[in-house]
């Protein structure tokens, strides 16, 4: 079964709704805790106390070394994300993206790229690569590196990902209305979501994505084409006369044209220059180990 980061207070609140569904529908208790289970995402009721049993193991796993975590408060307190993106962390929806699904993300205007969010979902993703194990007998990042060779490490992890923050009127209140939301816009699988202040690392062969319905069924060409100049048409022409054309190259120079548009700049960011900046200004503390 899939992992779903889930609290005693999620349990109590599915719980309650488990017995109003009883009472309303006329089931037993536990059809009703499979029902409502469900509906939020899970496979049955059984798969409820196991996520909530996991959440607490993993609460007790190992964080970040004080020196990690105190450099990453350092570089926020330097150069805070914007107020909208840490409210967000807290009571709304940003979900992370691999950089080359994120190419073919079908963005509407309830999303927009929120690269000052780096050092925000840095506190969830780092725990995970720097104790990760190949197998039980190799040694973790944290265990075979010094701080000055995971330093750069850490940072370039962060560059495989990009980061989205719903700005819709109605937050996602379940992980399955959160999927819902995606599935419209990629068919693609995100790497991770955070939801009501609540962080959900997503395996890549979670079932609840599939080939979700397209917003847009158009290709990149006929959204953006009419960016080309003359001198790309012509290129173009030059390329398929010869056969060296190829499509995803194109749609790679389109996506360039449509971030260098004023829709574009507002919507995609650079992660890069972002950690460079915030991170350059931040005063990196050191382990004393």
């Amino acid at each position: 079964m899939r992992f779903i980061a889930t609290t005693a207070t999620a349990v109590e609140k599915l719980n309650l709704q488990a017995k109003k569904h009883r009472k309303s529908s006329c089931v037993s208790l536990a059809s009703a805790q499979d029902f409502v289970a469900q509906q939020s995402g899970y496979d049955h009721w059984k798969h409820v106390t196991v996520c909530a049993a996991q959440t607490v193991k993993s609460k007790s796993s190992p964080m970040l070394p004080q020196w990690l975590a105190q450099s990453l408060n350092s570089a926020g307190s330097r150069v805070p994300a914007l107020g909208d993106t840490e409210k967000a962390f807290a009571h709304g929806f940003i979900f992370a993206m691999d950089v080359i699904d994120a190419a073919r993300l079908e963005i509407t205007s309830d999303f927009v790229e929120c690269a000052d969010a780096w050092y925000l979902v840095a506190r969830n993703l780092w725990p995970i690569l720097i104790h990760y194990r190949r197998s039980e007998s190799s040694k973790t990042l944290l265990e075979s590196m010094t701080s000055d060779e995971l330093w750069p490490i850490a940072l370039n992890d962060l560059q495989n990902y990009r980061f989205f923050r719903y700005m819709g009127k109605s937050v996602p209140t379940s992980l399955l209305q959160a999927t819902q939301l995606l599935r419209v816009l990629t068919p693609s699988t995100p790497t991770h979501l955070w939801l009501n202040g609540d962080f959900f690392p997503i395996e890549s062969d979670d079932t609840r994505w599939g080939a979700g319905p397209a917003r847009d069924q158009r290709t990149r060409t006929e959204r953006f084409g009419h960016l080309y100049t003359d001198e790309d048409l012509k290129l173009n022409e030059m390329l398929k006369s010869t056969g060296r054309f190829k499509q995803e190259d194109a749609d790679f120079w389109l996506f360039q044209l449509e971030k260098s548009t004023p829709m574009g700049r507002a919507r995609y960011q650079s992660l890069s220059h972002a950690v460079q900046v915030r991170w350059g200004d931040a005063v990196p503390l050191r382990s004393t180990v």
